[in-house]
């Protein structure tokens, strides 16, 4: 029967959420209001749903009422007074929640209560300063200006118990005493009790950290000789935990005693009906019989990104179990607030195959069983230095799509782009199907249609649409590193760069100098981010055999499209270890953003990275202004993984640069056998490593960052001789004879605290004139010297780091 229209219609009454809790709220709340909304996030549960009034979603089957409305979209929160009883998942509660407030009439009154209870994810609470979904609300509506009240319901109400109208007992918690009638008006039933609090803090923690307990209680139950005595024990300990974070997060101990405490704990922990502790037998079960062993791909997950493998076990279960989503942030707020929490470690290690649920009886009865005890996954060697970027790609994906929905109007300039970059793709595209570059044609063809769908789409379909960009976009960047490939191709080549090196010293690799045993044990604990001069082309073939040959972990590094363009070549190099950059789309902001947090991923996940932080090749011989955006990658590496990362500072000197006449405008471009014949000696020393710990509590750490490795490339850069006397010879352009020459060169060494690679003066006058008239740069002549060539010259005398050092540069907004 549909009510009557009353006072309670006077506001929007809309369930926001897609799964069995939607349902269910939407369901009781029909009975007392004559029109309820049912707010699905996405476009495809919106169709399957709208045209059924018979649901079956997991093991749950429901007869929607008639006056339940199901819709979707945005659009639908801009008019109105609105009244949100919030009950989606929470690994989509952020994003879902940011867009709606953003919608809503500032000029209104509205009111939230929160069904879904959760702890905010690193980002957000690095964002907004706090750790609960309810605090997420109260500063969005600082943030968004909006007359919003807030509430939290909660307490002992099993969906199950909810579905069947047995008794069930809510507390509605709010700082704002006006929310509870409305809210209880609204649920109101024949088996439905109430109460009311003003401790939100202790409510809402109380509500999240009783899963990860009852998952705990379902895995122990499937163990032998495990009977009610053991979980009340575990019960006992695991609510001591609970209440240690209640108190550090602010919450008073009486609420966690009570109803939104203790009573919901125990009916969560021992009901058969309880998804989570469902979820805790089965996975035990599961692992006894050897069903969850992991294969070579969830190992390398395992150790890359280990939240990633547990959402996704979690979510590929029939119903949803919220206390494995809320492991991660459980852990990670303990530690920083030096809280011991040995129960919910053990369940995150057990998650991750550290452990096996025989530890929780271990941990609560000091003795260790070892009779069948349950196999776990142990790390064997260094499994980072085998793992493909094509390992970390659906990771990369969900953060990607959580930062944009989270960014406020992000989602929407991406989409304003899409006429310049469809422009733009339609221009590419036709370029290379005219020089017949069919592969990428075809890739310019399917991210065309990927922008014009964008493009054309509603708003509620836009995420869909740029998910699929994402993936496109993810897929292109992804390396598909081969070990086995990059060692294989640097062995055959070596004997050749032996041969053609003329058989010396620094033939094959470069000669590396620096504290190389103290800087290896450091970089084999921590990830590490190179950071190396840039002059030339073969900058990156000189950096890793220096790196191969010592025994440093080899970087993943950039290559252009370019040269992805035929298959098999871009097949190999991303086998290498190398990952596609586009530099015609670093423009696009979602492209842009993708290439990012790939690099940011890839040292979070402990893999080698290497980039070039003054962004090209420098064409005068100077030093370039370090772009900050590079540096900002180890920055957020740092901050979402917590774990230390190491900026390695190298500086690479050439006797020559194969491109020296390109950059002066004396040829037109650097033929291969240039490359092959004008290499010679090269020098390659390390500098200071960086810990970026150091610095990321700065206030502007980037910067700080980037002063640092300029001053270790000054320092560390090695001057060989001919550099100095180009010059001494361009700061003197009129004839100094040999003499003068000798004296200036000896003051110079005097005087430089930086690395040369001869101290001698003599012999510094010796090899740098043989190589400068070697080169025809400059002639002796009875009145001194002679330069012929001016340009070159100059560029190889600003290889000597004297002058004022370059700002660094933020990147463009």
């Amino acid at each position: 029967m549909i009510p009557e229209t009353g006072p309670l219609d006077q506001k929007i009454t809309t369930v926001v959420g897609g799964g069995p809790m939607g349902l269910a709220v939407a369901s009781l709340i029909a009975r007392n209001v004559r029109t309820v909304y049912l707010w699905v996030p996405d476009a495809r549960t919106y169709k399957k749903w709208k045209s059924e009034r018979y649901l079956q979603v997991g093991e749950y089957s429901f007869n929607v009422p008639f006056n339940v409305e199901i819709i979707t979209g945005y659009d639908h929160f801009k008019e109105g007074s609105h009244f949100l009883f919030l009950t989606i998942p929470s690994r989509q509660y952020e994003e879902v929640v940011e867009n709606i407030l953003y919608h809503l009439d500032r000029s209104l009154p509205h009111f939230a209560a929160n069904i879904t209870k959760g702890f905010l994810s690193s980002f957000s609470r690095r964002k907004h300063g706090c750790y609960l979904f309810h605090q997420l609300l109260y500063s969005l509506r600082e943030q968004h200006h909006l007359n919003l009240s807030v509430a939290l319901v909660t307490g002992p109400s099993l969906l199950y118990d909810i579905i069947h109208n047995n008794y069930v007992f809510f507390v509605v918690a709010s700082d704002d005493p006006s929310m509870t009638q409305p809210i209880v008006d609204r649920l109101n039933g024949e088996q439905v009790y109430w109460s009311a609090t003003d401790d939100i803090i202790g409510a809402e923690v109380g509500g999240i950290m009783k899963n990860p307990l009852a998952i705990l209680g379902g895995m122990v139950e499937a163990l032998p000789h495990v009977t009610s005595s053991l979980l009340g024990e575990l019960m006992a300990a695991g609510f001591t935990e609970m209440k240690k974070l209640n108190a550090a997060l602010g919450g008073r101990e009486e609420t966690i005693l009570g109803r939104s405490g203790l009573a919901d704990l125990a009916a969560t922990y021992f009901s058969p009906q309880g998804r989570n502790r469902s979820y805790g037998r089965s996975f035990t079960e599961k692992l006894i019989s050897g069903e969850l062993s992991p294969n070579l791909i969830d190992q390398i997950q395992l150790f890359l990104v280990p939240s990633l493998f547990i959402e996704r076990e979690v979510l590929s279960s029939k119903n949803l179990a919220e206390g494995g989503l809320a492991i991660t942030p459980i852990i990670e707020i303990a530690t920083e607030f030096n809280i011991d929490v040995p129960l919910n470690r053990v369940l995150y290690d057990i998650f991750l195959r550290r452990k096996s649920p025989e530890d929780i009886i271990t941990l609560l009865t000091g003795k260790t069983e070892r009779r069948n005890r349950i196999p776990v996954v142990k790390k064997k060697g260094r499994v980072e230095l085998i793992a493909s970027g094509r390992m970390i790609s659906d990771h990369l994906r969900e953060r990607i799509l959580h930062r944009i929905t989270l960014t406020r109007g992000m989602q929407a300039r991406i989409k304003k782009q899409s006429g310049h970059i469809i422009s733009s793709l339609e221009k590419r595209r036709a370029k290379a199907l005219h020089k017949k570059q069919r592969n990428d044609a075809k890739n310019f063809g399917r991210e065309l249609m990927l922008w014009k769908e964008l493009a054309e789409c509603r708003e509620e379909e836009e995420l869909q649409y740029i998910e699929q960009l994402v993936r496109f976009y993810a897929d292109s960047i992804a390396d598909y590193y081969v070990p086995a490939a990059r060692t294989m191709l640097m062995r055959f080549v070596s004997p050749f760069r032996w041969i053609l090196g003329g058989f010396r010293r620094g033939s094959v690799g470069p000669i590396v100098n620096g504290r190389i045993r103290e800087i290896r044990k450091l970089v084999d604990n921590y990830p590490v981010f190179y950071v190396p001069t840039h002059r030339t082309h073969i900058d990156s073939v000189e950096l890793v055999y220096g790196l191969f040959f010592k025994g440093f972990p080899l970087p993943r590094f950039a290559a252009a499209s370019i040269l992805m363009s035929n298959p098999i070549w871009g097949a190999f190099l991303k086998s290498m270890g190398a990952y596609a950059v586009d530099r015609e789309n670093t423009r696009n902001i979602l492209y842009l953003e993708v290439l990012t947090q790939y690099t940011t991923m890839m040292l979070e996940s402990g893999i080698p990275a290497l980039a070039y932080p003054e962004g090209t090749r420098s064409r005068t011989g100077e030093f370039q202004s370090i772009k900050t955006g590079l540096l900002s990658t180890a920055i957020d590496a740092f901050r979402e993984s917590g774990h230390e990362i190491i900026i390695l500072p190298i500086s690479i000197s050439h006797q020559w640069i194969p491109e020296d006449e390109v950059f002066n405008n004396q040829a037109n471009d650097t033929g291969f056998w240039t490359y092959v014949f004008r290499r010679r000696r090269t020098y390659m020393d390390l500098g200071e490593p960086i810990r970026v710990s150091d610095f990321a509590d700065k206030e502007e750490p980037t910067h700080e960052i980037a002063s640092l490795i300029l001053k270790n490339w000054k320092q560390a850069y090695r001057l060989q001789p001919h550099f100095i006397v180009a010059r001494i010879l361009d700061d003197h352009p009129g004839m100094i004879d040999r003499d003068e020459l000798l004296a200036k060169i000896e003051a110079f060494l005097a005087s430089y605290t930086g690395t040369v690679q001869e101290t001698r003066p003599e012999k510094v006058l010796k090899i740098g004139l043989k190589l400068l008239k070697k080169r025809d740069l400059i002639a002796e002549t009875r009145k001194g010297f002679e330069i012929l060539n001016p340009s070159l010259v100059e560029y190889y005398g600003n290889f000597v780091p004297i002058g004022k050092d370059p700002k660094p540069e933020d990147p463009e907004e």
